[in-house]
């Protein structure tokens, strides 16, 4: 028994020892390597949720998120206490489209990690995203709550819930805080460009998305949500005012082509709509929530053509 509790432990101080080499590893770029030594770790020690869940962190890196997402979900069943997972979970889902599942992650992980002021706000934007206006507004006060220390980060989100809650004048004063940290912060860029198009201020948007070159999904859930608040207030040309410069930069992504198809459907421009539609179906994940959407609404409206 002596001899083999020795073996143990030594075989986990080289799991400890392979596992920080392998964080040095990340920390410099060096994936793969990192992979490497945590795969061997884990010959020693197969069952630490820790050393799972860094594996997933490593694929996360490498851009490989089936890989990753399989050993979250491992992680999770091995140690369904262990926060880390279910915000790294929620982070793929997001950058999936899969936004329901990224709010059932966000939701675990706030049970174990209540203060999390970050995570409340990705998940506030996910809810308002999803229509979810009441319970996304609570948790967006309750995110500025715990963002107590004024940061570039925290003046970023402070100024998004001022947007989103219609206080356009905190939301600038907050934004523009935040580029006094860095003028080069793509995330308070694109927000505040978001601010201008909403105030109708077109062509300043446009400057300031020229200067974004950092095209994150996650910071693009702000305009989701907004437009989607515009859109249940019928207010369909603002949210076409306010995607459209999106679409002309190059922004790729499912959610901004849904909501312009939604608000040329508002405004009976079926053309418009199906070719949004389609957009958003052929850059959508195959399966996901998006690609969903997209094709029941465009064969609602396929159906309602055809009764004309």
């Amino acid at each position: 028994m002596d001899i083999e509790g020795n073996i143990n432990m030594q075989q986990m101080e080289i799991a400890r020892e392979l596992n920080l080499q392998a964080m040095n590893c990340l920390e410099n770029g060096e994936s793969s390597q990192a992979v490497n030594l945590i795969k061997s770790a884990l010959e020693l020690v197969p069952d630490s949720p820790l050393l799972l869940n860094n594996l997933a962190n490593a694929y996360q890196y490498q851009g490989d998120y089936n890989h990753a997402q399989d050993l979250y979900i491992k992680t999770i069943n091995l140690r369904p206490d262990y926060p880390h997972p279910y915000r790294n979970l929620a982070t793929i889902y997001t950058l999936a489209g899969t936004h329901e599942y990224a709010i059932q992650a966000y939701r675990h992980y706030l049970a174990l990690e209540p203060d999390d002021g970050e995570a409340l706000y990705n998940l506030a934007l996910l809810l308002i995203e999803q229509g979810y206006f009441s319970e996304g507004d609570e948790c967006l006060e309750y995110a500025v709550i715990k963002l107590k220390c004024e940061s570039e980060k925290t003046c970023n989100a402070i100024g998004v819930a001022m947007l989103l809650s219609g206080d356009f004048h905190k939301a600038r004063e907050n934004l523009e805080k935040a580029l006094q940290y860095d003028d080069a912060n793509a995330s308070a860029l694109y927000n505040l460009a978001l601010l201008e198009l909403v105030e109708s201020n077109s062509e300043a948007a446009k400057n300031h998305l020229r200067l974004i070159d950092d095209n994150n999904p996650q910071q693009f859930l702000v305009a989701q949500a907004l437009s989607a608040i515009c859109l249940c207030k019928d207010e369909h040309e603002k949210a076409i005012e306010m995607l459209r410069p999106l679409e002309d930069a190059g922004i790729d992504m499912p959610g901004i082509y849904l909501n312009l198809a939604y608000a040329h459907q508002q405004c009976k421009e079926y053309t418009d709509a199906e070719k949004y539609f389609s957009k958003a179906i052929s850059s959508s994940v195959p399966g996901g929530l998006y690609e969903f959407k997209a094709k029941s609404e465009l064969r609602k409206q396929n159906i309602k053509s055809a009764d004309l």
